[in-house]
């Protein structure tokens, strides 16, 4: 994990959580999650990347420099995608952290579980069923690690994803009251 731009670099001065920081490490996500293959997780990488598109958009023509300037604009899309990206980023904190904290959990169980507590209620029941079917295709633990770390040993990696996770944790926690929904 280390070549690629973690959360926990990404300071929240301030004035808010600097937005070209915040997806520099939205992309280093993304990187992570093609690791792991193409198809497994395709749906948080599909919306993921259509949000970050988004965003990105609204910074290159207006140049907002925190999350939080975006928010206070009357950019309808570009404040959506602000607030789809840390709802799907507090799935990712959420499933990740019980994967930390539950050593005795496969993969699929960490995320399903985090997706009844955190996006099933935005979702119909068609986009339940399909999410449920895409996360069974989820890798076992082992070949998780594995194929993030590229070879580095487990617990290396694991400790690495901790720092990660926390400082990701840190910027969902500090937008998460500030989104005009959730």
């Amino acid at each position: 994990m280390s070549s690629i731009k973690s959360f926990e670099e990404v300071a929240i001065t301030a004035e808010g959580v600097p937005s070209v920081d915040f997806l520099a490490a939205s992309e280093g996500m993304l990187q992570m999650f093609d690791r792991l293959g193409h198809g497994v997780f395709s749906f948080i990488q599909a919306d993921i990347r259509s949000n970050i598109a988004g965003l990105r958009a609204r910074l290159n023509a207006h140049h907002d420099p925190t999350l939080e300037a975006v928010l206070a604009s009357s950019d309808d899309h570009a404040i959506s995608c602000v607030v789809l990206l840390i709802r799907g980023f507090r799935y990712v904190c959420r499933a990740l952290s019980i994967l930390q904290q539950h050593p005795e959990l496969e993969l699929y169980v960490c995320f399903k579980r985090a997706y009844d507590q955190v996006l099933k209620q935005h979702h119909s029941a068609f986009i339940r069923t399909l999410v449920a079917v895409a996360i069974r295709a989820a890798p076992s633990r082992t070949e998780f690690y594995r194929r993030i770390g590229q070879g580095k040993e487990e617990e290396v990696v694991a400790r690495a994803m901790g720092r990660w996770v926390a400082g990701l944790e840190r910027i969902v926690t500090h937008m998460s009251p500030l989104l005009p929904y959730h």
